[in-house]
């Protein structure tokens, strides 16, 4: 059920290859052999072809990748948090929610250094009533004390945007 982007075998960084197509795992058949199906089109002028790399952030050999939610996570754009989707769409390409922080600073698991990824929302603006100011700066520090420690832990901190980014590549 893991889900790769395929890139051309000639490149060699990562951050600068352009995604061809994407395949999902359907089968294991051995050690080091897996049967997959094209879950998005390569164009016709890049098709797959043998010798091309395949690559996923969210699988590790031998080990399910764990990542942690911080605060509200809005990626519809509506104002309200889309923690719940964001969720669904990292169990579908292959990795879990180890992790979970609210914007309140409630924990759900606990942060250490077997997660890859912390992901964190955007930080609200400081402004508004006096109540909403005071809510918001505290929220604030609380994902600044998140990002502090999970600096600390050796996590790698993504923002939404780039999460998003990845997962439009394999959807």
């Amino acid at each position: 059920g893991v889900t790769f982007g395929v890139i051309d075998g000639d490149e060699t960084r990562l951050q600068d290859a352009d995604v061809k197509a994407s395949i999902q795992v359907t089968q294991l058949q051995g050690p080091h052999v897996a049967e997959a199906r094209v879950v998005a089109r390569p164009g016709i002028r890049n098709p797959i072809i043998p010798g091309d790399k395949i690559f996923s952030p969210f699988w590790a050999p031998g080990r399910v990748v764990k990542i942690a939610l911080a605060g509200d996570i809005d990626i519809d754009g509506d104002n309200r948090p889309d923690n719940e989707a964001i969720k669904g769409q990292i169990r579908a390409a292959g990795a879990i929610v180890a992790a979970e922080i609210a914007s309140s600073g409630a924990i759900t698991g606990k942060l250490d250094p077997s997660i890859r990824f912390l992901v964190v929302g955007e930080d609200p603006e400081i402004e508004g009533d006096d109540v909403d100011a005071e809510r918001n700066a505290q929220v604030v520090q609380t994902m600044g004390s998140v990002r502090a420690r999970a600096g600390e832990l050796g996590l790698t901190i993504i923002p939404i945007w780039k999460l998003q980014a990845y997962l439009k590549t394999i959807d």
